[in-house]
Formats: structure tokens, sequence, C-alpha cells
């Protein structure tokens, strides 16, 4: 299996926090802010209603009124269904416009994304060994334009979701999917050309919904209004600047599981700069009172009194910042391992904006906060975010490796590139390594890197496979182990919900063992919104709102 992620490349030491999915941006770089707090984040467990129905109904919530949603950098990606990638269009869609053949629902008590069906009846039905998935589709979905959501047109859906030559970014680069077959009027089967256990967490992805008769013949003109199934249908459209959404009356909230439809619209506007932001959503006047903002803010500027608590929104995102050594050139784990205490972690943080304990989270797995059956890894004698140099070098004396030579790639393109520079050489120095730099011409030569690893979704799969298997291109830091490969093809062809444990003890025994990498923290949010925003939570699968709770008091 070949699992699909997101992947954030730095040329320097630390990574800008831009999550970014081949097409564009979903929150803006945060600003510098002090905290003293340092926390962990909760681990969550993804559950599942495959019996889940509609319509859903919130106590208290009324209809009406305008949720404005702000963002320095977002709406960059294609809303094209199929190439959609950045997770900030690819949440607004399925959150908001499109339907697919299953979603994911936010469950307010248990703070908790669950895996509930979607324009199928369930979350799929498969053979003993997960190469066919078959689904019955609702009879009674319907496009925007009032025409009957057909099992033709999930299949014609899911086979463009296949053309990856067309849609490079589409979700299905890389998954095995054979053929897609209608029987009946309401069956879509979907056969695969090996193991895939985790087919109903793609098919949560806007590209494993329905395409119209018609819609595939111009891709770039369906892109700029692709039929909505969802509550709301897109009004106007400007990539990169704004998106309109109003409600959609051909939606019928008695077939969706997931979705309600309480303000009467959408405005989400990209470009404004951070210092606007911050200034309408801490004013909390007028329009601002109804206004959201899914970047990152710096909480010391929310946080001056019990009500602007009341406004933030702090979770994570399926995220993982880390240091990538080729393992072909620093080939002691020992070596490798010394990392952990060399690299000046808060300067690192300081000069990128983030926020310990918000913006960003000691790691130690790879696998972050949020996934299935995680237990924390336990790195003896090292806490939070300490850089302990002397560790380090008593390390790497014991190894037999004081001044090992290390490469590190930078980009001066980047306002503290350079200053980013100076201070990771500084302590790695002080660590006890030899490290120079190399510029972004031949960033090959580098045999340090760091890279954030977003995972599509939260199964142990989007991570350790892509990362630690060489067939997935994803793995720079070229690490390969028979065991490794052996142990992801044993724990794929396991039923979903006994894969968790697994997965998470295969992370352990990988970093315990061989230390390819250096988790170094997991990227957080913290979301603003006004007074008269309700229900905002969020999305541990995305790092985004849960658009399908929101409602405005009137």
């Amino acid at each position: 299996m070949t699992a699909t992620g997101r992947r954030v490349t730095s040329l320097l030491g630390v990574t800008a926090l831009v999550l970014s999915g081949c097409g564009g941006h979903s929150h803006s770089t945060p600003r510098t802010a002090r905290s003293t707090r340092i926390t962990s984040v909760p681990n969550i467990r993804l559950g599942f209603d495959p019996v889940a129905r509609g319509p859903i109904t919130i106590r208290g919530a009324v209809k009406g009124g305008t949720v404005t949603v702000l963002t320095s950098h977002g709406l960059g990606g294609s809303l094209d269904p199929t190439a959609a990638s950045a997770p900030d269009v690819v949440s607004i869609l399925s959150g908001l416009v499109t339907r697919s053949l299953t979603q994911y629902r936010y469950d307010p008590i248990a703070k908790q994304m669950v895996l509930v069906p979607d324009l199928a009846t369930n979350l799929g039905q498969h053979n003993e060994d997960y190469t066919r998935w078959d689904y019955t589709i609702r009879p009674q979905a319907r496009f925007e334009d009032g025409s009957r959501v057909s099992a033709w047109a999930v299949a014609r859906g899911i086979r463009r979701c296949r053309d990856t030559r067309e849609f490079p970014t589409s979700p299905c680069r890389g998954v095995p999917i054979r053929e897609v077959r209608v029987r009946g009027h309401h069956e879509v089967d979907v056969f695969l050309t090996r193991s895939y256990p985790t087919f109903p967490y793609l098919a949560t992805l806007p590209a494993l919904g329905p395409m119209p008769l018609g819609g595939e013949a111009d891709p770039a003109t369906y892109a700029r209004h692709p039929l909505a199934t969802g509550p709301y249908r897109i009004s106007r459209y400007r990539r990169g600047h704004r998106l309109v959404l109003v409600r959609n009356p051909q939606w019928d909230p008695a077939t969706d599981p997931g979705r309600t439809a309480y303000p009467t619209s959408y405005d989400v506007r990209a470009g404004l700069s951070d210092r606007q932001i911050d200034h309408l959503l801490r004013a909390d006047q007028g329009s601002a009172r109804t206004t959201l903002t899914y970047d990152s803010v710096p909480p010391h500027r929310l946080l001056s009194s019990r009500e602007r608590q009341r406004r933030l929104v702090e979770g994570v995102t399926p995220c993982t910042t880390y240091l990538a050594p080729d393992n072909r050139v620093i080939t002691d784990p020992r070596v490798r391992r010394a990392l952990i205490w060399a690299y000046p972690y808060r300067t690192m943080l300081r000069l990128e904006g983030l926020t310990p304990g918000v913006t960003a989270v000691p790691a130690t797995n790879l696998l972050p906060p949020g996934i299935g059956g995680r237990v924390p890894v336990t790195v003896r004698g090292h806490r939070g975010f300490a850089t302990q140099p002397l560790v380090s070098r008593r390390i790497l004396a014991n190894a037999g490796a004081l001044g090992t030579p290390l490469t590190l790639a930078w980009g001066p393109g980047t306002p503290t590139g350079g200053r980013e520079r100076d201070v990771l050489l500084a302590a790695l120095r002080r660590g006890g390594f030899a490290p120079q730099a190399v510029g972004p011409g031949v960033a090959a030569a580098a045999d340090l890197q760091t890279r954030t690893w977003c995972g599509s979704w939260p199964d142990g799969s989007a991570w350790l496979e892509p990362l630690y298997q060489p067939a997935s291109g994803a793995d720079v830091e070229h690490f390969t182990s028979s065991y490794v490969g052996h142990q992801v093809d044993r724990i794929e062809h396991a039923p979903l919900d006994e894969q968790p444990p697994w997965w998470n003890r295969l992370d352990h025994t990988v970093l315990r063992r061989w230390q390819p990498i250096v988790p170094v923290w997991y990227v957080g949010v913290a979301m603003a919104h006004g007074s008269a925003i309700q229900g905002m939570a969020d999305d541990t699968v995305l790092g985004m709102p849960t658009w399908t709770g929101l409602w405005v008091t009137q």
C-alpha cells in the first residue's frame, strides 16, 4: 500500500509552518509569541460509527448569519475535488461543499473526529484480503442543479481520481485501484491490486465523490465551480483571494450523517495581513463578531481576558516536524541520537515564530497525537524542548564520533534564513559535530535536512510506510530495513481496527533500534473566532475548524 501524505520541506534546519499539499497553503506562518507553558497534546483515538444517520441537529443552534473567514495565505490550492490537496481547501470542500463516500464528524463530548458514512450507506464492505470494497449509494442525494447523484456519477469521480497524469496532486496517486464497477443502480465496487484496509479513510477525500456527466470534459472550467452536493454551493470564487458560499437548496440533511447548514453563507477572504486579522479579532466589533481565522494567531494577544480565552481554539494538526539525517552517511544510530540533545529547539522556535506548547509541541514519536493507539516514546533524560550539548558530546565521544561532519542545506530566501543557519550551526558545534552549510543549489549534497510530514488520514500507515519505505520517494533519510518492510506488510493485511497498536509498536521499535529520524515537534494550531461564533473546534484530522458544527448567535 502507498499512503498519501503531505510533506513540507525546509532547506535550513527548521520548517516554516505552512501546511501544503502541492498546490496551496492552509495555515499562515505564525507570528512570534511568548509562552511559558510546555504542554502535551492528549492522544485522541479516531472513532467509527458505520450506522450514523442524518439529519444532525445542535441543541440551541439557530439559523442565519454570515460567517467571515480570514486567512493570510489560504485559498491557494485548486478547488477541483480531484486535484484538491491544500489542507484548507480540502477541509472547506469536505465540510461545506462536496460529499464523498465517507466523511468525518466531530464528537464534542469525546472531542475527537468520528468516521461516518456520507454518500454511501456505510463505511464499506470488503472481501477477506481487502482488495475489494463495495459501497451502496444513497438514492436521495443530488447535485446543486437538481440532478441525481447516481452510482455512475460516483464511479466517474473515482475513475477521474485515478488519472494522476491529468491530476498530479490527486490523492489516488500510488493507490492500487485496478477497476471501478457499477452494479445495478446503487452499487459501486472498487477493486485493488493489493490489500488496502484503509480505503474508508481515503474515501473521505473530495476526490472520492461524484462527478456530474460532462464535468470531466474541461478540468480548468470545473475547478472554478465544482457542482455542490453538500449544504453550500459556490456563489463567487477567485483563487487565492475569495470564496463565497451560500446555502444549497438541493442538499437534503436527512441524507447526511455529518453536516449542518446553520449559517446563511460563508465569506472566505485571503490575502489579509496578520496584523489586520489580529486587529479585527481583538476588537470583536460589528462583523468581526461573526469572523474566524484558521491561521494560527499569537495567543498572548487574545488571552488577556476570560472572554477572549473562550474565543481561542487550540489543537493539533496531523503533522510532525523532524530532522532527517542521511542514514547512508550518518550510519551510527548513536550519532543520529545525539542530535536530540544538540538541537536548539527554543531558539529555532522563536525565530520561526512558533509558540512552545501551543503551535509547537515537543515530539518523541514519528506518529503525532491524534493517531489511534499512539503511546509516547520516552527518551531517557530528555524532556520537552531541552537542549543539552554536553550530553550530545558525551554520546558522540562514547561512539568515537566527536567531530562528525554534517552538511546542511539552507535557503536565503526566507526572512530568518541566515539567522536560523547561524544558530543551528553554532548549536551543532557545541554539541560535538562539525557542521557546514551549503546553498539550495546543492541541496542534494546535504546530509541533514528538516522535514514536516502531514498524514492524509489518522492511521499509522500514513506516516510509517511513506517515510520508512524506499519505494515511496518520501524517505529523504534513506533508511532501509527488511524487518520494517516485513512488519509494514504484515500490519497492512490486518483488520483496520486491529492496526493502531501495531503501528505504535513499530514506531517505537524503529526509533529505539535505529533512530533514522529525530522528531522535534508536532505542529499545533491556535485559531481565533468572534464572540458570536459558536461550535468551533479543532478538526484533528486536518488541523482546521470543524465547519459542520458552526452556528452564529443572533
